[in-house]
């Protein structure tokens, strides 16, 4: 057989890492697959520097570590394990203290729209400067919630935005201290995906045909330089997929986790404004097995649209047309999606390139409103992705179905 059966993924999903996740129980203490702070050593240090084994502590459960082997002390929300200085999300141990005294200096711009011509007028403006921007829409404005923000990273009188991926939103929730590093579905389980795309009864003939005839076909690369030109196909997905998903494919296949309701460490944004304006005037709502998105407009004046220039950690969705062509997803295309990467030691990385929060102080009509929620959540019908996730996957309660 050239694929695992779904009992087969079924019985061994407990032994997938992904599906911890989810669970209630899971406590988030597996070690990071780099360095892992040291707690004693970061107090250690941050007392040398004069500040009290109070303050030292403070700090620490506040994120900010230190890595043995680096003398320096990592913002885990921003800084990555990376042993240089920046002064804002990495700092030389004798800044340290000024982290407790400095009142919030974020460049971060918060501006409040008062119609939609204005709010036309300004994203116009954002564009005019040259920057490729980027768009994301909440009902409302969410802060990072620790005894120490980062006052580089924290708009004064709005707080230190908090733009988590869910992952490490449920992590921050359960154990703020856990660098656990994220586990993505494993091959067994993307393999059973993306293989409803081919005939495999089909394949799986013409394998044995080969073989009989001689071209002795037992690995995905001999499959790959057969004589079959199905089988070519097949098996070049299939190194593709095998070769790539912890490297090139890695964003792209979480991406599709953050799309279809599943944790992901990456955060979806939009190249579209009426996108970002869709998720900022309507709130999700999950009831029994199905999604809705409710319009509640301005929100009373909480709804926001986060302003972000693009960068080299982020991805565009459309960037993986050739590996996706064969299940097409739909919810990334409709969305016009762009993700920005994260990790355990970068757990809130979007906010480093937030430039402007546009808050939508107006009652924003529900006729003004361009998109429809089946628009770009299109049904299993026409989603091929969603067909063979809802098929496939052993948790499909977690997938958002509308």
């Amino acid at each position: 057989m050239l694929i695992d059966t779904t009992n087969l993924i079924n019985s061994l999903f407990i032994m997938t890492g992904y599906w911890n996740y989810f669970d209630d129980d899971f406590d988030w203490k597996v070690e990071s697959d780099l360095f892992s702070p040291n707690f004693q050593e970061t107090i250690d240090k941050l007392q040398a520097t004069g500040l009290t084994k109070d303050q030292a502590i403070i700090l620490f459960n506040s994120g900010y570590v230190c890595i043995e082997g680096f003398d320096i002390l990592i913002d885990r929300y921003y800084g990555g394990a990376i042993s240089s200085i920046d002064n804002r999300t990495r700092f030389s141990l004798e800044s340290a203290k000024e982290l407790l005294n400095q009142p919030p200096c974020s460049r971060t711009k918060v501006e409040k729209i008062t119609s939609i011509e204005h709010l036309n007028s300004v994203v116009e403006s954002l564009k005019g400067r040259g920057r490729d921007i980027l768009f994301r829409g909440q009902t409302k404005n969410y802060t990072i919630q620790r005894k120490v923000n980062n006052p580089y990273l924290t708009i004064d009188g709005f707080g230190e935005v908090s733009l988590l991926p869910s992952v490490w939103r449920r992590m921050v929730n359960v154990n703020p201290q856990s660098f656990t590093p994220f586990t993505s579905l494993s091959l067994f389980e993307w393999s059973s995906i993306f293989y409803t795309a081919f005939d495999i009864p089909e394949i799986e003939r013409r394998h044995e045909a080969l073989n009989k005839a001689g071209e002795n076909i037992y690995t995905m690369s001999a499959m790959e330089d057969c004589s079959d030109e199905m089988l070519r196909e097949f098996g070049k997905f299939r190194m593709d997929l095998s070769m790539g998903m912890e490297h090139n494919l890695r964003t792209t296949l979480t991406t599709l986790l953050q799309h279809y309701g599943l944790h992901s460490p990456v955060l979806d944004l939009t190249e579209s404004l009426d996108v970002a304006l869709f998720f900022a005037t309507n709130k999700y709502e999950k009831k029994g097995d199905l999604s809705t998105y409710n319009f509640v407009g301005s929100n009373n004046g909480q709804s926001v649209i986060y302003v972000l220039r693009y960068n080299n950690e982020m991805e565009r969705h459309d960037q993986r047309d050739e590996f996706l062509k064969y299940l097409e997803p739909q919810r990334p295309i409709q969305q016009k999606c762009v993700v920005c990467r994260t990790g355990e030691y970068a757990i809130n990385l979007p906010n480093l390139y937030l430039e402007t929060v546009l808050v939508l102080d107006f009652d924003f009509p529900k006729e003004k409103s361009k998109i429809k929620t089946e628009q770009i959540f299109p049904g299993k019908d026409t989603d091929k992705f969603l067909n063979s996730i809802l098929q496939k996957l052993f948790r499909k309660e977690n997938i958002t179905v509308f």
